[in-house]
Formats: C-alpha cells, sequence, structure tokens
C-alpha cells in the first residue's frame, strides 16, 4: 500500500502547478488509501474502534459491543452505511441518540462492499481486533438456546431473561422481561413456543 502511495505522490509532484490545479479541479487531489476508506465509510483503518457488517446491522438485535465502543475515550462519531434501510439501522441512530453520541449517515458509490456500521475515532487508535464476532456464534458458544438467541427485542420470561443475563449481562440491551399485564394479556416467552 504504501508503494503505491508514493508512486501517486510522485506522479502527481511531476505535474506543474497548472496541470495539478486542472486535475484537482475535474478529478479531486489524489486520495491516499481510498479503497480502505471506502470500506470504512470514509475513515481509514486506524482510526476504527469497531465496524460490524452489513449483514450484522441486519440483525433484529443490537450488538453490544457498538454500545461499549460508543463509550470510548477517542470515539468521534458513528458512521451508518446508508445504502441499508431505514428499518435496520433506525435502532443504531436509537441508540447514539440515547447515549448522546454523535452519528452520521454516508452514502458511497461502492456502499455495497463497505462495512454496514463504524465507530471511529477522532484520531488514530490502532486496536488490533475491529471486526465484531458474530452474535449468534458468540452466544451459542456460551450455551445459549437458538430459540432464545432469536427471541432478541421481545419480552421473555423471567427464567429466561435471568438465564441469558447470567452468561452475558451486555445482552440486557436486547431482552426485557415479561409483565404480569403481558401475561394476563397472553403474550408468553417466544423461546418456549414451539
Amino acid at each position: 500500500m504504501l508503494n503505491d502511495t508514493n508512486k501517486i505522490c510522485q506522479v502527481w509532484n511531476q505535474k506543474d502547478a497548472l496541470e495539478q490545479t486542472l486535475l484537482a479541479g475535474l478529478h479531486g487531489g489524489p486520495e491516499i488509501k481510498k479503497e480502505e476508506k471506502q470500506a470504512y465509510l470514509g475513515v481509514f483503518r486506524e482510526q476504527v474502534i469497531a465496524f460490524l457488517t452489513q449483514d450484522q446491522v441486519k440483525e433484529a438485535a443490537l450488538y453490544p459491543e457498538i454500545a461499549e465502543a460508543l463509550e470510548h475515550e477517542k470515539f468521534q462519531k458513528l458512521i451508518i452505511n446508508s445504502s441499508l434501510a431505514a428499518y435496520y439501522t433506525n435502532k443504531y441512530q436509537a441508540l447514539a441518540r440515547e447515549k448522546n453520541k454523535a452519528y452520521t449517515m454516508v452514502a458511497d458509490a461502492d456502499c455495497a462492499r463497505a462495512a454496514g456500521l463504524v465507530v471511529a475515532g477522532s484520531e488514530a487508535v490502532d486496536l488490533q481486533d475491529i471486526a465484531v464476532d458474530d452474535r449468534r456464534l458468540r452466544l451459542q458458544k456460551l450455551g445459549v438456546s437458538e430459540k432464545l438467541i432469536a427471541s432478541a427485542g421481545k419480552k421473555i420470561c423471567e427464567t429466561c431473561l435471568n438465564s441469558i443475563l447470567s452468561l452475558d449481562p451486555r445482552e440486557a440491551i436486547n431482552y426485557s422481561g415479561l409483565t404480569w399485564l403481558d401475561r394476563l394479556t397472553g403474550e408468553r416467552c417466544p423461546a418456549h413456543q414451539d
């Protein structure tokens, strides 16, 4: 990547001032690490605190890792891929508003290959593990049933709620308990339904 950057700079520097001005006016100035910035919705990889794929953003559940990343000391903004339907992204916008954190929607010509969501720092954070692990796999490894994993965003019985919170307390962001009124109106725990 460094060699590509050097080549771009060398070619640019060989142009006279008039040619540089004309090229910049027509095509913009030379951009360093363009593919990397497209992949991370306009920021460099070293600024990324955490990111989700588009498929992860489309899941019904919120990723607790994103809530944690919003609290990072170098946090600057949450960047959301605007090519995703609002139905999928609204929960992350609400999370940012709830935590009083800045967020923005980004449209790019190559959004199909870009991340679904990026939590970015104001400067380089240089974290090694920025990709958030798949939630379903993480919970399966902890021994959570498939029905309970799929019940994210729904009210569940006290037994199921205690079960999942004992395995991963961060999942409180995705579950709430059934109330006596819910039971009175016939609502049942989806983790126990066939």
